[in-house]
């Protein structure tokens, strides 16, 4: 009698390695997004303050789109413009690295949703406060009809926040939908394996012995679940 054995690759059965090997998986999806969105936005402003200079615009189309490289010495849409530069540095940054800490040490991240929005509500702050503390303003360049002019990070902030309204405000089962899918995106494959040959099974050999092992009094197939992880 034949025994098959099937492995899967997947991280140790104990709860808490699990759990925490979630967490970790979890924390380097939000910093890969997170440092992808503040480079993107670094080089953005990096080419605009070589390229423009302060006050030169560049209009796309007339009363509606234009690239217009101006400085906000204040802390959104020039507000606080009048506090002292190292004050709204400091206090920005010491926001900043509480929310940061909270995320990674206390918060529990249970939505793509929420890994995203904070990722890029990450990014953009942080943009926004080396841009100000290096060069004592934030460089804003983009000018949309008669809204204020802002930049990439502003809209990182403002995106993340409807993000986040959003998996607030949502039913449950929509966002735990999105987790399941995720999930299944993420999990990694079943591969069955002859124990006898060593060989690796197709579908079809598959599906033949589990159905020889559903057939009663057939004894001819075996098939044994294993959670050991394979070599």
């Amino acid at each position: 009698m034949k025994a098959y054995f099937v492995f899967f690759f997947q991280p140790p059965t104990d709860a808490n390695i699990c759990a925490t090997h979630k967490v970790k998986s979890t924390q380097l999806r939000l910093t890969a997004i997170a440092l992808d969105a503040f480079l993107f936005e670094a080089f953005a402003k990096l080419a605009v303050m070589v390229c423009l200079p302060v006050g030169s615009s560049i209009v796309f189309v007339p009363s509606w789109l234009a690239l217009w490289h101006t400085e906000n010495k204040g802390i959104a849409f020039s507000a606080g413009s009048t506090l002292p530069m190292w004050l709204i540095s400091v206090l920005t940054g010491l926001l900043l690295l509480v929310m940061t800490l909270y995320v990674y040490k206390r918060m529990v991240l249970k939505s793509s949703w929420q890994v995203t929005g904070i990722a890029l509500l990450l990014a953009g702050g942080w943009n926004n406060w080396l841009d100000r503390t290096v060069t004592g303003a934030v460089t804003d360049y983009i000018a949309v009809g008669q809204f204020p002019i802002l930049n990439c990070a502003d809209i990182f902030i403002s995106f993340a926040c409807c993000l986040l309204i959003a998996y607030t405000l949502l039913p449950e089962s929509l966002t735990q939908q999105s987790i399941q899918q995720a999930e299944q995106l993420a999990s990694p494959p079943t591969v069955y394996v002859d124990a006898t040959t060593q060989t690796v099974l197709c579908a079809s050999e598959v599906a033949k012995l589990v159905q020889a092992a559903n057939t009663p009094n057939n004894h001819q197939a075996t098939i044994v679940q294993s959670s050991h992880k394979a070599e």
